[in-house]
């Protein structure tokens, strides 16, 4: 058994604790960082890039750019809000220009990001939310970014006060 975590499981009560949580997982985000998030209509993605958003400073609030599928927010680092949500094919990502900003000198947060296919970078931070009977949590990973990444993530999580449980494989 690892010593360092697979994931964490953290339990949101309301949606300032999801933004609290956005808040804590920029705190382990690097310029050009990727922040992949999960989770049926409602579950609290667009609040937690919310969270994000204004640790960043943003002016603009991070609301679901669904209509959009692209908010760029003046901060530094620059933040990529995606919804993809409204994509039909992952090749569409593509057409938009998607790419560059994923590896680009930003930090993204792209929800619905499954629709991304084989354009989703395998180095991230995968959120899984979940939201049933009123109750939200929150799956988070550091996908292929290792140890020192996952343990990143874990410190933010104490920092900002998070109760979180860690789960081992």
């Amino acid at each position: 058994m690892s010593t360092v975590p697979e994931r964490f499981e953290i339990f949101l009560s309301n949606a300032q604790e999801t933004r609290r949580l956005g808040a804590a997982i920029l705190r382990a985000l690097d310029a050009g960082d990727v922040v992949a998030l999960f989770g049926q209509l409602g579950a609290g993605k667009s609040t937690l890039a919310a969270g994000i958003a204004a640790e960043l400073g943003s002016p603009m609030p991070a609301a679901s750019p669904t209509f959009g599928i692209l908010h760029e927010h003046e901060t530094n680092p620059p933040l990529y809000h995606f919804d993809a949500y409204r994509l039909e094919r992952p090749e569409e990502f593509e057409h938009i220009g998607g790419e560059d900003y994923l590896f680009g000198s930003g930090i993204s947060v792209v929800e619905w990001a499954e629709k991304l296919g084989e354009y989703l970078p395998a180095r991230r931070i995968e959120i899984k939310m979940v939201h049933v009977d009123g109750c939200r949590s929150a799956s988070v990973s550091a996908l292929a970014k290792g140890d020192r990444a996952q343990i990143q993530v874990r410190d933010s999580l104490v920092r900002c006060g998070m109760s979180f449980e860690a789960v081992f494989v």
